[in-house]
């Protein structure tokens, strides 16, 4: 693939993570094109129709979380001290929390058939990384790969539009309020 059309692969599947961050249902292949700034041809020239985009956008994000535990996990062994608290951050930098918030399991696994294989290999890494943070006395020991999870994914749901002003960069402070609340 050309350098120009991979670039403008990328900006469709950027856009789409962006378009579709409430769900497969929240955009059209009109928004994306908009959003990524090319035409709508340039969409379907990529990708035959909404369920491939949104096939290549979850294949995409699947890989870059398994990089991000790869990461995690030798993390530790370099150090441990810092390795959990980067791990949840990278996460929630990859946009996680409203994807996972939105994410209906049956759409998913329509979807994408090796779903559930690649379900069980981030469930595996991340049981890996949580076995490693209470080797490490990180986390506390009742403190199960689920909790950290779904914790993790609560603390940084989108903040709630209200009267109140923004709090810049709230999703990570609240990540690290989590995080303390899980030590030892």
């Amino acid at each position: 693939m050309r350098s120009d059309a991979l670039r403008r692969r990328q900006a469709i599947l950027a856009a789409a993570r962006t378009v579709f961050a409430h769900g497969p249902d929240s955009g059209t292949l009109e928004e994306v094109a908009r959003v990524a700034k090319v035409g709508i041809a340039t969409v379907y020239r990529n990708f035959k129709d909404k369920d491939a985009l949104l096939i290549a956008t979850l294949d995409e994000l699947l890989a870059r979380i398994v990089d991000v535990q790869s990461t995690a996990l030798k993390r530790f062994a370099d150090r441990p001290e810092t390795a959990l608290s980067l791990y949840a951050h990278d996460l929630i930098n990859l946009g996680l929390a409203p994807l996972i918030v939105n994410a209906d399991d049956a759409r998913v696994q329509d979807l994408m058939p090796h779903y559930e294989e690649v379900r069980d290999q981030l469930t595996t890494n991340n049981r890996e990384i949580i076995a490693l943070a209470k080797q490490h006395d990180l986390v506390r020991r009742d403190i199960t790969s689920l909790f950290f999870i779904s914790g993790l994914i609560q603390s940084a749901r989108p903040p709630a539009q209200t009267i109140l002003p923004p709090i810049a960069d709230l999703e990570h402070q609240m990540v690290d309020v989590f995080l303390a609340g899980l030590t030892p």
